[in-house]
């Protein structure tokens, strides 16, 4: 019979005791409202800058990682689907597909440029980290695709779907150098870009959603009761202005 130091005798079986095990740290790592990801032993462990959520000036990035992780992001699909009446659950920016957070964040073709524009600002900052350490080719183009990668749908994610706004990476850094002072910077300059690129591109979201609301509401027309529409009924004048004290 097998035994764990922390779980005693196991007396089921290995397949369905590991199964378990893997059922409850996916169950208490992310909240099941969000789409199913692979456990989270199959990304990278670094833990993450304590800045941008404990010590930044506006938390707002940090609040948008949450919602996300929570399923909770006002998305169209979102609100189609609780509010349903008024909303459909297409993609603001005229895509025609469902928006939800996944679409925003990682297909969304409004915000193919500042994706890209995130994409070498990764790429810049982790070729001077690189350049501080002699490593050998093979290492340097194992990072460099990770990184290339890391706001996109690719092989270099477990999953073959990019989680960053999640504020989850894929594993930056051969076996080899694992837990090492370089492993360390690259994951937190990974994860700091991250989750500024998640907070610029919901922030414009935010704004888009604003700037849309303002419009239909200064579309509304103006029904007068029907008291006051029967003293202009078969009237003609050429202007006429209403006044609200």
């Amino acid at each position: 019979m097998l035994f764990s130091t922390s779980h005693g005798l196991i007396e089921s079986s290995l397949l369905s005791f590991v199964d378990t095990l893997l059922a409850k740290a996916q169950a208490t790592s992310l909240n099941s409202c969000h789409e199913p990801i692979p456990s989270l032993l199959l990304f990278d462990n670094t833990l993450p800058p304590t800045y941008p959520y404990t010590k930044a000036p506006s938390s707002y990035s940090a609040v948008i990682q949450l919602y996300a992780r929570s399923g909770q992001l006002d998305t169209m699909h979102h609100l189609s689907s609780r509010l349903k009446e008024g909303f459909q659950p297409w993609c603001r920016f005229g895509c025609k597909r469902i928006e939800d957070a996944r679409h925003i964040f990682v297909i969304c073709p409004k915000f193919t440029t500042l994706r890209e524009s995130y994409t070498t600002r990764l790429q810049d900052t982790t070729r001077m980290i690189l350049d501080t350490y002699n490593l050998p080719q093979r290492d340097i183009a194992f990072i460099t695709e990770r990184v290339s990668n890391l706001f996109h749908d690719s092989n270099v994610w477990s999953s073959q779907r990019t989680a960053f706004y999640l504020g989850i990476l894929p594993r930056l850094v051969p076996p080899s150098h694992m837990g090492s002072i370089m492993h360390f910077r690259l994951a937190q300059n990974a994860h700091t870009l991250s989750i500024q690129l998640a907070g610029r591109i919901w922030g414009s979201t935010r704004q888009a959603a604003r700037i849309a609301h303002k419009q239909q509401r200064d579309r509304t027309l103006l029904s007068l009761p029907n008291h006051l529409s029967l003293l202009f009924h078969n009237l003609s004048y050429p202007s006429f202005t209403l006044t609200f004290a």
